[in-house]
């Protein structure tokens, strides 16, 4: 009796690791996508956290009445800034390092 491979079913794998990721850079980096209704977001600092293709996003409300949307990843070290699905802030911040945000229109600090 023949041993059992370990490398049995990697092909598929990586095929669709391959999909995946042209799926990713074809469909989903190129269109519109609809995360969620602007009434969602009532008052400056109120922010909504979506997934879309493996990537984490977030929609903030700023001072403007403006809803802005962002990856949701600090840049210096790729940690979330935002972890709760629905909330507000008046700070937003890298809980990593303590990095805080300033967004286009939307004033953090007051």
């Amino acid at each position: 009796m023949e041993p059992v491979s370990n490398t049995a079913g990697t092909a598929p794998e990586a095929a669709a690791k391959k999909s995946e990721e042209l799926e990713r850079r074809t469909i989903w980096s190129k269109k519109w996508i609809l995360a969620a209704r602007v009434s969602r977001l009532g008052n400056t600092g109120d922010y909504i956290k979506f997934d879309v293709a493996g990537f984490s996003y977030f929609l903030i409300k700023d001072k403007d009445n403006d809803v802005e949307g962002y990856l949701n990843v600090c840049w210096h070290r790729v940690y979330p800034i935002v972890t709760k699905p629905k909330s507000s802030a008046r700070i937003l911040a890298c809980k990593y390092h303590g990095i805080l945000f300033l967004f286009r229109r939307f004033d953090l600090l007051k």
